[in-house]
């Protein structure tokens, strides 16, 4: 059985030209496991030290000339705002025009978020992700005003601050063979791009996922290509 494993990270970027994003994509171009491995890097377009650095946007740039899918994390200046929260507060300016643009703070981060992404890579965004994945009925709703489709994950790697490098590999591993047992043909794969561990340790963490294909006939690929991601993507999106 083969399961195809596509590759994803929040919170990022990590605004720093030789920081934990650009190390990330890196390693993904190469590494020991399978090199050229494409992932999708759900970002925070504004927030202080990601998207609202002059770096961090250059760093969205540079993910998505090599060929990796750049969704929307966050819009909020505020880092990791609830998605659950923002759709509550107030809509905001964001175009320069007389009025509000959306109906509530959500899609005035959407809008904000879609038209920087679209500034730095040349393509309108069609994916999001909430932070902590909370999401309701409201939170949906704004995002189907805006022609953004929600893509939740199958696997945590659980790649807290808090947590080690091996009790990161045990949580992909398990995960992964997870996936096989429920005869999944693709699963999504969540980290985290900005914390140090999973940058300095991604390459094992790649091996760990490898490792879960335990059982004979059983093996692990990633994505290597956006068009695979946006396939995967658009079969699951909105759960």
């Amino acid at each position: 059985m083969l399961l195809q494993l596509a590759l994803s990270f929040d919170d990022g970027p990590h605004a720093l030209a030789t920081g934990y994003t650009a190390q990330v994509v890196k390693v993904l171009a190469a590494n020991s496991v399978q090199p050229g491995i494409k992932a999708a890097f759900f970002v925070q377009t504004h927030a202080p030290a990601r998207g609202g650095d002059p770096v961090g946007r250059q760093l969205i740039t540079d993910a998505s000339r090599a060929g990796h899918v750049v969704g929307i994390h966050t819009g909020s200046q505020t880092d990791h705002a609830l998605h659950t929260v923002r759709v509550g507060a107030p809509a905001e300016n964001v175009t320069g025009t007389a009025d509000p643009d959306g109906e509530n703070g959500l899609q005035s981060d959407m809008i904000r978020a879609k038209s920087r992404l679209a500034e730095l890579t040349g393509s309108v965004p069609k994916y999001v992700r909430p932070t902590e994945g909370k999401h309701d009925r409201r939170v949906l709703a704004t995002y189907g005003r805006e022609g953004l489709k929600m893509v939740l994950w199958d696997v945590d790697g659980q790649d807290r601050a808090d947590r080690t490098a091996e009790q990161v590999r045990s949580s992909l591993t398990a995960g992964v063979r997870a996936m096989f047992q429920g005869a999944r043909a693709s699963a999504v794969i969540l980290l985290h791009d900005v914390q140090r561990a999973t940058a300095a340790h991604l390459e094992s963490y790649l091996q760990a996922m490898k490792a879960g294909a335990s059982n004979p006939g059983d093996q692990v690929s990633f994505i290597s290509s956006a068009a695979d991601l946006e396939r995967i993507f658009n079969a699951r999106a909105d759960g």
